[in-house]
Formats: C-alpha cells, sequence, structure tokens
C-alpha cells in the first residue's frame, strides 16, 4: 500500500504511516482503494465543490505538494514563493471567523484551548518577571501580551488551505 501523503511504500493495513506520520483510513479497503485513485478522485472532490476557482486551485496544490505532518502542522518540502503560495493571510488576521465560516469548529476550539495556554504561560511568566525586576518592566510585558497571538496566527496561516482540504476533499472531521 501506498501512503496518500507521502507517496512512500507502507504495510497494507496501516492506520498510520510510519514515514509521515499521517492518519490513514482504518477501512484496509477503502484506503486501498483510495491510494489507488487518490489523485483522479481528489481533483473531481476539488473541481465539483461549489467554491472560487482561486481556492479550488489552492486545494490542488495543496494535493500537489503535501508530504505530510510534522508536529500536526502541513509539511510541504516547499521553499521561498513555493511555500507562500500555502500561506492564507485571512486566517492570519481572522483566526476565529476563518475557521468558524469554514465550518471547522473542533480545530478553532483546540486553537482557543492553544490560546488560554499560552495565556496562562504568559501571565505567569509575567507575574515572575514583576516579582524579579519590579515595576520597571511593565513596557515589556505589555508588548509581549499584545504580540502573544502571533504563534496562534501563524499556525493558522500555515495550515488553513490544508484543513480545509482535510475537511472538503479527505472528508475528514479533526480536532487539530
Amino acid at each position: 500500500m501506498i501512503c496518500p501523503f507521502c507517496k512512500e511504500e507502507i504495510a497494507d493495513g496501516a492506520i498510520k504511516c510510519k514515514h509521515c506520520a499521517s492518519m490513514l483510513n482504518t477501512n484496509a479497503n477503502t484506503a486501498s482503494a483510495s491510494t489507488a485513485n487518490s489523485g483522479k478522485d481528489a481533483y473531481a472532490t476539488i473541481n465539483s465543490l461549489n467554491i472560487s476557482n482561486e481556492l479550488k486551485d489552492k486545494l490542488r496544490f495543496v494535493h500537489d505538494n503535501i508530504k505530510g505532518t510534522k508536529f500536526g502542522l502541513p509539511d510541504y518540502g516547499l521553499k521561498g514563493a513555493e511555500l507562500r503560495k500555502t500561506f492564507n493571510w485571512w486566517a492570519f488576521f481572522f483566526i476565529g471567523f476563518y475557521y468558524l465560516i469554514k465550518g471547522m469548529w473542533k480545530k478553532l476550539l483546540s486553537m482557543i484551548w492553544l490560546a488560554i495556554l499560552i495565556g496562562l504561560f504568559i501571565e505567569i511568566l509575567s507575574g515572575i518577571l514583576l516579582y524579579l525586576f519590579g515595576f520597571g518592566i511593565i513596557g515589556f510585558l505589555k508588548a509581549l501580551n499584545i504580540v502573544s497571538w502571533v504563534p496562534l496566527s501563524v499556525i493558522a496561516m500555515q495550515s488553513a488551505y490544508y484543513d480545509l482540504y482535510r475537511k472538503e476533499v479527505l472528508k475528514e472531521d479533526f480536532w487539530w
């Protein structure tokens, strides 16, 4: 059997690819049938979606270039300008609205929990720094709180098209 994500040889009936760590369909018959026609089926599914042609092109680009995932983020194996084609600036600036409008509310909830954890970490760090250095560090702490949203925005920007591909083409129901 061949992994539909990284195109490497894996054992028949595998649940997770040993090369790219992508989760595979647990039904062996469906998995082998889907890998045999994955390119044609994916293109047919993308073409049948009721979305703009520009978004269809982005989903085709994701399908053609995805190598798997690393730490839950898509790994395209691309550099520079090619990698920038996978960035979604709407998701960067409007994380919650983007994922909610696209119907990926489970991923949005996961990102909210991650934001809460990051915020909690920053608050604990702020308390420690305030205790150690006094009130002279208030400006730094305010800046730290302002930019604390950047890691989640970058994650959303890099994985928005891949998440949409998983939802619309692969029909996955996912939390992360």
